[in-house]
């Protein structure tokens, strides 16, 4: 899959969004840039949904953990959520539009059997990409975010989750605080009051 990067054209994984600016973060090639490249990505997530969700259940049942099926419906990101990030992160390349979780007992310990079970499938880490929150000695949510590709030629990149049980509870919970600071971060000039709002609702999360 290919789109237009300015004058040329580039590989989707390739695709860099353009540099934006203004109140509501406008790309100056205009909305269509951003938004004909987010449906690419969206379709290609659909694509791939029914392999990438099959990996994911068959490695969960291997480790002993579960999949969280009740994120079903987030497991490809909405137009609406892509486009924002794109606009919000420019030159950022998207790395969760297709996305899962696994529920297991200790993420850190069953880590490689993780990327090994995904690995028999063909899913290759993406750049390195494993960040491991359990590792972080503050306070807070803790996951481990790893990213996926199927070799150098496929376009889109994935995400898995894995997570603890506590910690899967606390997601559900937080999730409609965390969209907000998300908001409140792609707005350029927030004002005090959002600010505010924006550090009253990180120090609830970091609880």
């Amino acid at each position: 899959l290919q789109v237009k990067q300015g004058s040329k054209w580039v590989d989707l994984k390739d695709y860099k969004s353009p540099s934006v600016g203004g109140e509501k973060a406008m790309p100056p090639s205009g909305e269509a840039d951003v938004t004909g490249t987010a449906k690419l990505l969206i379709k290609e997530a659909q694509r791939q949904k029914s392999s990438y969700v099959s990996s994911m259940q068959k490695t969960a049942k291997k480790i002993g953990g579960r999949y969280a099926d009740e994120f079903s419906q987030f497991t490809v990101k909405n137009l609406d959520r892509t486009i924002a990030k794109m606009q919000a992160y420019p030159g950022r390349p998207m790395t969760d539009i297709l996305r899962g979780t696994i529920v297991v007992k200790n993420p850190t310990k069953m880590l490689p059997d993780v990327l090994s079970s995904m690995a028999e499938d063909g899913w290759k880490v993406f750049n390195n990409d494993v960040t491991n929150r359990f590792l972080d000695s503050s306070k807070g949510y803790k996951d481990i975010s790893i990213k996926f590709t199927k070799g150098g030629k496929d376009p889109l990149v994935k995400e898995l989750q894995l997570l603890q049980k506590n910690m899967l509870a606390a997601k559900n919970r937080l999730h409609p605080d965390y969209q907000r600071t998300q908001e409140i971060k792609r707005i350029k000039k927030p004002s005090s009051a959002l600010e505010s709002e924006y550090q009253s609702l990180m120090n609830k999360m970091e609880k």
